[in-house]
This record gives C-alpha cells, structure tokens and sequence, in this order.
C-alpha cells in the first residue's frame, strides 16, 4: 500500500494555501471520517475548523464551518449520510444534518465539553456516544439532542477513543489514558 500527502500543498505553498484548507491555526489534523458510500468526500477536523473535500483531497479543502473551534472527533451516520457530528476540544458536540454546510450546537447534558472522541453505535444510529478529556464517557439515544454520563464503573475518565463491535450490540470498548475499558450493556456500566 502507497501513502500519500493529501495535504501536503500546506507545508509547501505560501500561508495563503492554509485558511483554503479552512486551518489558519496551521493545518493541524485532529480527526478525520469518511463519506459512508462515497469514497471522494472526506472529512477533517483541523486546528481551527471543519473541512470537506469532494474530490479525494486533489486540490481543495474548503472550511465548511467550526472555524473558532477545534473538532478532534468526527463520525458520520453510516446509513445516512448527510448527518455528521463533530466533537471539539472547547464547547462540546455540533451536528450537520447537511453533510457538514451548517452546524448546529448539540451538547446539552454535556458535563465536559472538551471531547476527544466520537462514536455511532453500529445497530442503532440515533445511539452516538461521545469521549471527553476528562469527564468520562457520555451517551445520546436521540442522534445528539441530549446527552446522559454513562461512567458507571469507568475509573480513568481521560476517554481518548471509542470504538464498537460490529456484530455484537451494546459492545463498546473506551481507551483511557491509563488502559482500555469494555462495557458489554451499551455503557451503562464498564
């Protein structure tokens, strides 16, 4: 398998390339989710924004929104794809229920807003779970609207990714900065 730099034109090109790829900060990758059908579009989360690619990442990374924030988790619903979620770094989770064009704020219930990672339960879409830097784990089963703690048992609340198992629902699996944690009943313990 070849690699290559989809962002390279922002090391190479003057500092006016940087804000096309919607990071004026400097073009810092914080996450990154794929198009569930469309292998073209591709997602990102800079230091200072959210951007969309149409094209494979060839030539334009045009910021689509989140300018002022940071998004260090993106997913998007993989049975439909015009809802994506992005978790920032300084005030919780938005949601675009058109591909990432406009965002809305969608943290309420959220204790800490400083998320590291983000999640969409395989069997259930309107499941999503969010990670946070330091309040532990967080559930929505209404596609973000609100959100419950769902930390019973989970001692490390540095949460820095999610993950699910495919075949096995309510199979969620937290790493920590200290380990990995399961929780075989959806998060309501670990």
């Amino acid at each position: 398998m070849k690699w290559r730099a989809l962002a390279l034109a922002a090391i190479l090109c003057p500092a006016a390339a940087i804000p096309q790829m919607g990071s004026p900060g400097g073009g810092e990758t914080q996450a990154i989710a794929l198009h569930p059908s469309d292998p073209a579009v591709l997602y990102v989360g800079a230091a200072r924004g959210f951007c969309k690619t149409t094209n494979g990442g060839k030539d334009n990374w045009p910021a689509t929104g989140l300018q002022a924030l940071s998004p260090r988790a993106i997913v998007v619903d993989p049975t439909d794809p015009d809802p994506v979620f992005a978790g920032t770094h300084e005030t919780g989770v938005y949601r675009s229920t058109d591909a990432g064009s406009s965002w809305t704020r969608a943290s309420s219930g959220l204790g800490d807003g400083r998320i590291r990672a983000l999640l969409i339960d395989p069997g259930d879409s309107q499941t999503i779970y969010a990670g946070t830097d330091g309040g532990g784990v967080y559930k929505s089963s209404e596609g973000g609207r609100y959100w419950v703690e769902a930390n019973r048992g989970l001692i490390d609340k540095a949460v820095r990714c999610l993950s699910a198992h495919p075949d096995s629902p309510g199979v969620v699996y937290a790493g920590t900065w200290h380990g990995v944690y399961v929780s075989r009943d959806g998060a309501r313990s670990w």
